[in-house]
């Protein structure tokens, strides 16, 4: 895994949970609904599960998940929440051959910078037929509020670190396009092979949870982290009032892959 991105995630799960959580569920909701036929039952593999979203996806479906995050604040919030999870890389996943029904990846692969290795690795822990659906988020123009509170926060001092510069830049493009996903999925020996485009209404709207979800992402946490009790609400304060002038909903597009292991 790209060590700068991925070690990025290690302890903002608090602040994950307290913001971008809403509109990550969402999000797994929308990826998850797309797994084919009934998973009542199913084993299936939650890969670079955060603080749980497509886990509780699944568990609503009655699937049984197991999850793997590399940061083990992440692993500790699935826990507590009554899920198996371990810490460890999702490039090179510490489990058998075709030991689950189905694997599931949402939102991950965009943060490595080989995402065919962790789709040839999904498929090589589910068994034969088994289903591999991914979520990744779609190249479209950048939501304006999130623009917002990201210059509000650059006011108060906020430098966006270079790991996330190069996520944006370089990263999210390898696999940001129906062609793109396609072709990582192809090389990593995925079959029956279908990509959905996906307008997903979060039901985040009103300014004071945009902020909260934008506060919380992985580049802005520790930053506000670091900021005084008073300086922080007055970021917080100063960002809502922005977003408040012309809010935009976050209704993000995404892309949703599936395929089988032949």
């Amino acid at each position: 895994m790209s060590a700068d991105a991925s070690s990025a995630y290690v302890g903002v799960a608090a602040a994950w949970d307290a913001g971008p959580s809403r509109v990550y569920d969402a999000l797994a909701r929308a990826v998850v609904s797309a797994y084919p036929g009934d998973i009542t039952g199913l084993r299936v593999l939650d890969i670079g599960a955060g603080t749980g979203a497509v886990s509780r996806a699944l568990a609503e479906r009655r699937a049984y998940p197991t999850a793997i995050d590399l940061a083990p604040d992440m692993v500790a919030r699935l826990r507590d929440q009554g899920f198996t999870a371990v810490v460890g890389d999702i490039r090179t996943l510490p489990f058998a051959d075709a030991a689950f029904d189905g694997a599931v990846t949402a939102f991950a692969i965009s943060h490595v910078d080989d995402p065919g290795r962790v789709l040839a690795e999904a498929r090589r822990v589910v068994r034969s037929d088994g289903v591999i659906l991914v979520g990744v988020f779609a190249t479209q123009t950048v939501n304006a509020s999130k623009q917002v509170v990201d210059g509000v926060a650059e006011g108060f001092g906020f430098v966006a670190p270079e790991w996330y510069r190069r996520f944006k830049r370089e990263l999210e493009p390898m696999c940001g396009t129906s062609p793109a996903l396609e072709s990582c999925a192809r090389g990593a020996g995925i079959a029956e092979i279908r990509v959905e485009e996906r307008v997903v209404d979060t039901g985040v709207s009103e300014p004071s949870d945009i902020v909260a979800s934008r506060l919380g992402m992985a580049h802005l946490a520790p930053f506000v982290a670091s900021l005084s009790g008073d300086r922080r609400q007055e970021l917080i304060a100063a960002a809502v009032d922005a977003v408040a002038l012309d809010p935009q909903p976050i209704r993000p597009a995404i892309l949703i892959l599936s395929g089988r292991r032949p």
